[in-house]
């Protein structure tokens, strides 16, 4: 891999020189021209994914700090022995959770009831923590700091990801064109020079 890359490297310099050559043809220097781009628009991709994260921190991070004003932490009171429940289309890989009913103090005092996910050695009587909106029904927890920063890091790794490999497929395409388009220049040429060679010989 590292020769093929040094080879491709190689052919890249030759092809973008401005000194005469009558082995570059034009399509070469044309595609030599588009992989430079298309390099550079490679290492553009750095920039721009660091943007990506802090576009994505900053709105989770708001979107956390909303959740957190309409939603608030109650501690509910299992009544009901756990039960499991089981989800997936495939038997072997079903997940397995438990949940049990739980009853909490609304935000009026008044006792609320429902079911929620509880851990599998919850027992009657205990307690667990969960989030509430302000209708009192059971919520998601507002996203911590910490999670807020790995969506981010991770939004941000993705798309330099994608963006590399759209670079890396232009420039294979490019290269490979390139390489087809000198292929059949060379096959008409030698067509023509061919005969003349041959009868030369005789």
């Amino acid at each position: 891999m590292e020769g093929s890359l040094r080879n491709n490297l190689r052919w890249l310099v030759h092809a973008l020189r401005s000194t005469p050559n009558s082995l570059r043809r034009p399509a070469d220097r044309v595609a030599a021209a588009i992989m430079a781009v298309l390099l550079a628009a490679a290492l553009i991709g750095i920039p721009v994914a660091v943007w990506a994260g802090f576009a994505v921190h900053a709105r989770e991070s708001a979107e956390a700090a909303v959740a957190v004003t309409v939603t608030r932490s109650v501690a509910a009171v299992v009544v009901e022995p756990p039960q499991t429940r089981f989800s997936g289309e495939n038997r072997e890989v079903q997940t397995v959770t438990w949940w049990s009913k739980v009853q909490w103090l609304g935000m009026d005092g008044l006792p609320r009831v429902d079911t929620a996910r509880v851990p599998p050695s919850t027992e009657v009587g205990g307690t667990v923590p969960l989030w509430v909106d302000s209708a009192d029904r059971i919520t998601e927890a507002p996203d911590s700091d910490v999670e807020v920063l790995v969506g981010a890091v991770t939004s941000a790794v993705m798309v330099l990801i994608a963006w590399q490999a759209v670079c890396l497929g232009l420039l294979f395409l490019t290269r490979v064109t390139a390489d087809s388009l000198a292929t059949r220049a060379w096959h008409r040429e030698w067509e023509i020079v061919e005969p003349k060679w041959t009868r030369q010989e005789r």
